[in-house]
């Protein structure tokens, strides 16, 4: 396939999962990197027409988003920044679906590497999403986990952060970022957790004062190697699979593509520190889809912070 014919094929959703194409731009990803960062361009100047729901439902932009992160493209930091950062929520909710929640901390790590001046600049845009600015600070915990960062590095951000660097107000912002610190070990942060608590700063749903304080007594090396083995801080390796597991091309799946049959085998042993046994639960719900409850809201505006409360309640009323 010419680069002209790649790129077409990405710019509209399809009855068919582009493979052919995906797997062309994979060999010769010099050619279509412009082309796949206009496509992130055009749909941030072309916002508002293209999120309605009337004619083809534009995807450049979702297609370029993975394969620029797999690029491990820094060019695309800014415009991915941009894009995230300068669009109302509703907007991006209808152009990018769950990316915001499940995928965009992963796609900033991607794409920044070495160089997180965006990703810091997205943190604190006050006039951004505060969920998208809370995939920024989750991306600084998987530049971690991948060995882009320091530990110390992030954490000494994050110091930044709790002591003036982002308004103190209560909003997903600051329960991702207590999360996040807890993640990398919250005791050289400790006292300014307690002190976000008690300033009502996070929701003790979304980590309890427990979570805290168990990985408070931690070394810090055990909550580095629980880092290392969580895949919610993985980077994008392979845009095709992750792509492919979207509800819109299910459809079009007779098997799953991208996953060796070594994927799936078991661990002859649990590894260190932490137990992998599966957790059952309810089905997994978007963030977008109506809310079970029957209240006619959206997930996230209802009944999200009960769901993402089932393994994180705590007696506490907040870290002792």
């Amino acid at each position: 396939m010419t680069n002209e014919e790649i790129l077409e094929s990405f710019k509209y959703y399809g009855d068919v999962f582009p493979h052919e194409a995906l797997a062309a731009a994979l060999e010769k990803p010099e050619g279509i990197i412009p082309g796949l960062i206009g496509f992130i361009r055009y749909a941030r100047e072309h916002a508002e027409t293209l999120g309605k729901p009337e004619g083809p439902r534009y995807m450049g932009h979702v297609y370029a988003m993975f394969l620029l992160a797999q690029f491990r493209e820094q060019s695309a930091g800014s415009p991915v920044v941009d894009f995230f950062g300068s669009l109302p929520e509703q907007t991006l909710d209808d152009l990018t679906g769950d990316i915001i929640t499940e995928d965009l901390h992963r796609i900033l790590a991607s794409v920044a590497c070495t160089d997180d001046a965006p990703i810091r600049a997205l943190v604190e845009n006050e006039s951004a999403s505060p969920w998208v600015r809370a995939a920024a600070v989750q991306a600084f915990v998987t530049l971690v986990a991948n060995g882009f960062k320091s530990r110390n590095e992030v954490i000494a951000y994050f110091t930044h952060l709790f002591r003036g660097g982002i308004r103190r107000e209560p909003s997903a912002l600051w329960d991702t970022l207590v999360c996040c610190t807890t993640d990398l070990n919250p005791a050289d942060l400790y006292t300014e957790i307690v002190k976000a608590d008690e300033e009502g700063l996070f929701e003790i749903w979304f980590i309890s004062a427990k979570e805290i304080n168990k990985q408070k007594n931690w070394p810090i090396e055990k909550s580095l190697a629980r880092l290392h083995l969580h895949d919610n801080y993985s980077l994008v390796t392979d845009a095709a699979t992750d792509l492919y597991k979207w509800a819109m091309f299910m459809a079009d799946q007779d098997e799953p593509i991208g996953l060796e049959e070594a994927d799936f085998e078991e661990f002859d042993e649990d590894p260190p520190y932490f137990d992998l046994s599966p957790v059952c639960g309810e089905p997994k719900i978007g963030r977008n889809e109506p809310c079970p409850c029957g209240s006619g809201k959206k997930y996230k505006k209802c009944c999200l912070e009960k769901y993402l409360n089932r393994d994180l309640q705590d007696e506490s009323d907040g870290p002792e």
